[in-house]
């Protein structure tokens, strides 16, 4: 009975162990490092040894602004959010990523009837968007049908 109790003790501590590293390896990512240098350093030494060599260590910025999921703008160069279609600092189009542009075209489509274009006497109304302050997201309607945000940009398409 004694060595059960002693072999579950053993394995909580090393679920425990195992959990902080996850954490430090999560840390690690957050800032824009190498998640499997850190990780291995908490196994060898400790997890509060791993966890302040991830505290010291400068961020990469780079890598870190991607994995949150942004991009640099083409123009200014300062960090937007992937589905923007405009930039915020200088009011530059760009271009969404696939994954955005693929709600706007879902907007779009369900928007425009199933006739052909060229057999309409009336021109289309233009449909009114607005682009989300808050995840820069193109938005029937305010607030923000994605993240409730009001704070909203309007623009024509």
């Amino acid at each position: 009975m004694d060595d059960a109790v002693r072999a579950l003790g053993a394995l909580v501590l090393l679920g425990v162990l195992l959990a902080l590293c996850r954490f430090v390896g999560h840390y690690a990512i957050r800032k824009g490092l190498r998640p499997t240098f850190y990780v291995g350093i908490s196994l060898l030494l400790s997890p509060v040894v791993g966890l302040l060599l991830v505290a010291a260590a400068k961020p990469n910025e780079e890598v870190a602004k991607r994995n949150a999921g942004f991009r640099k703008c083409a123009q200014c160069a300062e960090w937007i959010r992937q589905e923007a279609l405009k930039c915020h600092y200088c009011g530059a189009a760009c271009e969404p990523i696939v994954a955005a542009a693929r709600h706007v075209a879902a907007a779009k489509a369900t928007s425009m009837p199933a006739a052909e274009p060229q057999k309409r006497a009336v021109e289309p109304q233009k449909r009114k968007v607005v682009l989300c302050g808050k995840c820069g997201r193109a938005t029937p309607r305010t607030p923000c049908v994605y993240c409730g945000a009001t704070t909203v940009y309007g623009i024509s398409r």
